[in-house]
């Protein structure tokens, strides 16, 4: 099966019941759609414990479910998902639990590390601000140093192991291009 893309990340505990070749049979169909199987212990002990019956013939598989689409309905849909993939080549299991796993959602910018000691004084317009925005452009005053944080914690990123002669003075934002007249932060001095 080729990769998906997946938004969401379910994790499912499923109950398999039968012998050895119905868990066999359901380790292939996990395989074939690509939900890696984190842990398998007899049921009656394993992460769910004595909250499934304890039987000789039967496993609980721990799996990860990759699905795309939002969170709201990632947990039915998956147990639906795991369901019909057992459901076709005839094993006996079951979706005991379904949890979705909440993925952190930072999405710090990209920033440049800049020597802004060279910027015209005050900020203002003219042909002082052209000269130095389009320094910046060609990267003449870069500091060759990508950043990758929201923006305070950028400038201290990337003064970071420098010392106090340190040529990074300013950050500017990768995306200030796109947006004209946007400036990334210029000598913090809280972080200094």
């Amino acid at each position: 099966m080729d990769k998906q893309r997946y938004d969401q990340r379910v994790r499912v505990f499923v109950e398999v019941r039968g012998g050895e070749a119905d868990r066999e049979l359901a380790g292939e169909r996990f395989a074939a759609h690509g939900w890696p199987v984190r842990e398998a212990a007899p049921a009656g002990e394993g992460p769910l414990g004595e909250a499934v019956e304890a039987r000789p013939d039967s496993r609980v598989y721990e799996i990860e479910v990759r699905l795309p689409g939002i969170a709201k309905g990632a947990g039915l849909g998956a147990a639906r998902r795991v369901a019909k993939a057992l459901w076709a080549p005839r094993v006996e299991g079951y979706v005991r639990r379904a949890d979705v796993l909440h993925r952190d959602r930072e999405m710090p910018s990209y920033w440049r590390a800049v020597d802004t000691r060279s910027r015209p004084r005050p900020a203002g317009a003219g042909p002082g601000r052209l000269l130095y925005r389009e320094g910046l452009a060609l990267g003449l005053a870069d500091g060759r140093t990508l950043v990758h944080a929201e923006g305070r914690q950028a400038l201290r990123l990337a003064r970071a192991g420098l010392g106090a002669g340190a040529l990074v003075t300013g950050v500017q934002s990768l995306s200030a291009r796109l947006r004209p007249g946007a400036r990334g932060h210029q000598g913090d001095r809280a972080a200094s």
